[in-house]
């Protein structure tokens, strides 16, 4: 499971909604003095390695736009307009939010000690105006924007004490931002929890981590591709090496939910009708991801890609999906739950049922991380399923396992007094919980917060393979040995667990396994070791058509 915020990202209080461009935006930026090369800058909001949102930001001279695209909920994004004064302090914000085919729109003007915010939402009949008190110097603050950040370092630059309170508007809320400047490339921001950030000399923002929430905020080299921006050249991105046993073809899986899921399937080149062949789908874990798996900020890494390459060369067909509104799957409106995602695994697994050159009686199941979770739902309702491979999956509800990050990310910020930690601990955990209660954090950090996996566990009763690395710092090896006593436990005389030292919950070599460390491994492929292991365990179990 990807260590997920649920505090930073469903704060309550900070400024999501939107406010919108005017005709006096439009003069403004008509009248501002031309640069000729605005600085652009793409940033990643990570929480652990599932990605929270993007945002493309473009600073000019006395303006800066930025466009925030948020993962959950899906297909939500900010776009903003701040105009800055010399000072670094901020003259008007003019934000649009998008929901749905739903849009916020106002702004906000700065005057003195003073804000007037104007609000156009729909079912409004008038604009909303407030007028508050913000104290001098203030800005604006949109929670996740890292082009928001990079203008209260500056202005903390600008005031140049190594100390300065900057007021910051929240909707009508005005949070004090203690920052403190640390040397010449450093700085943190506290709101109540700390945000420690790499700044250049004048204040511009290289990237920061929340230790509390386990997120990070990652400046990228290149503007992130877009999900779907490989849809135009599917067939041959996913096309099968030249050589190989196997071949692979683009499919369209139809879910109950009326939406389409695009993927791949692979086959052995032998399979046909008359010699149908055995088929396993993969099921990824928490986050939005494509069909091969990869990830935001760890380039090369594609675990899916490769295991479609292993089983195929093993005589084993993969059926690998885009999740639902990645890449060219539909379903992008839904802000889905693990058991939604179940609910596309069982639509993928009657599909594989109407393909003659599949056996029907020979499927399988791979689940990483979340997706191990996800794939004893399916398999212990439906007989088709005839072997499941669990990956780096977690054995008990998900706030036991956000506590075990969260201490993980706590312990390990050395900036932190050691007699301070339990009770920042207590306070973040604390704070999490009543989000996932009150029913502001979103459904699927609702759902998976409290979802115990030992029910579904004790239901599967065909042969089961439990992975895990040793150095998983996201989820601990012990709860290897604990999913496989669950399965145990009803009768399954069929599991087999295989451990690996030094490999990580991403199963990389890695002999520390901090998920802070994963874009700088040497490798991001799974070794072969690992491979073979689920390749040589799926052509046994999967490797006759008699019975289950």
């Amino acid at each position: 499971m990807k260590p997920r915020s649920t505090s930073l990202a469903c704060a309550t209080g900070v400024m999501c909604a939107a406010l919108a461009s005017s005709p006096a935006m439009a003069q403004r930026v008509t009248k501002e003095p031309a640069v000729a090369r605005p600085d652009t800058a793409w940033f990643a909001v990570l929480a652990g390695v599932d990605t929270l949102a993007f945002e493309t930001v473009i600073r000019h001279a006395a303006r800066v736009e930025g466009d925030l695209r948020l993962i959950r909920p899906q297909g939500a994004a900010i776009q903003y307009v701040l105009f800055t004064r010399p000072d670094g302090t901020a003259d008007s914000l003019h934000t649009v939010q998008l929901t749905g085919q739903a849009a916020t729109r106002g702004d906000i003007t700065f005057t003195g000690d003073s804000a007037v915010l104007v609000m156009h939402a729909p079912g409004l009949a008038s604009p909303r105006i407030d007028r508050i008190a913000t104290g001098p110097g203030a800005l604006p603050f949109i929670n996740l924007s890292a082009g928001i950040l990079d203008q209260v370092f500056r202005r903390a630059r600008v005031v140049g004490s190594e100390g300065v309170t900057i007021p910051l508007v929240a909707g009508p809320q005005v949070l004090p931002g203690a920052v403190r400047l640390i040397g010449s490339d450093s700085a943190v921001l506290d709101l109540n929890v700390p945000l420690r950030a790499a700044i250049g000399r004048d204040g511009a923002f290289q990237g920061a981590v929340v230790p509390s929430q386990n997120v990070r905020f990652v400046r990228l080299a290149a503007r992130p591709a877009q999900r779907a921006s490989m849809a135009a050249n599917a067939g041959e991105h996913y096309a099968a090496p030249p050589g190989a046993p196997y071949a692979a073809r683009n499919v369209a899986v139809r879910t109950p939910g009326g939406f389409t899921l695009a993927g791949t399937l692979t086959l052995p080149s032998w399979a046909s009708a008359a010699r149908p062949a055995p088929v396993v789908v993969t099921i990824s874990g928490s986050g939005p991801q494509n069909r091969d798996s990869e990830l935001v900020g760890i380039t090369g890494y594609a675990i899916f890609r490769q295991l479609a390459d292993t089983l195929g060369r093993a005589g084993v067909g993969v059926l690998r999906l885009d999740d639902r509104g990645v890449g060219e799957s539909g379903g992008a409106a839904t802000q889905p739950t693990s058991a939604d995602f179940a609910s596309d695994i069982r639509a993928a697994v009657d599909w594989l049922a109407t393909q003659a050159v599949v056996d029907a009686s020979r499927i399988g199941l791979l689940g990483h991380s979340e997706g191990g979770i996800i794939a004893p739902m399916v398999a212990g309702d439906d007989a088709r399923i005839r072997a499941v491979a669990l990956l780096a999956t977690q054995s008990r509800p998900g706030h036991e396992l956000s506590a075990h990050q969260r201490r993980i990310m706590i312990a390990q910020d050395s900036m932190l007094p050691a007699h301070g930690r339990d009770s920042l601990f207590a306070v973040a955990q604390a704070h999490s919980d009543s989000l996932v209660r009150s029913g502001a954090a979103d459904p699927w950090t609702r759902y998976w917060w409290s979802y115990d996996p030992a029910p579904a566990l004790r239901r599967v009763q065909v042969p089961v393979l439990v992975v895990h690395g040793e150095t998983d710092m996201q989820v601990p090896v012990a709860q290897a040995r604990e999913t496989a006593a669950l399965l145990r436990e009803s009768g399954n005389g069929d599991v087999t667990v295989r451990t690996f030292p030094a490999v990580n919950h991403l199963l990389l070599d890695d002999p520390v396994g901090h998920w802070g460390g994963y874009q700088a491994l040497p490798s991001k492929a799974v070794s072969p070791v690992v491979m073979g292991t689920i390749a040589d365990w799926f052509a046994t179990r999967l490797a006759t058509s008699t019975g289950r």
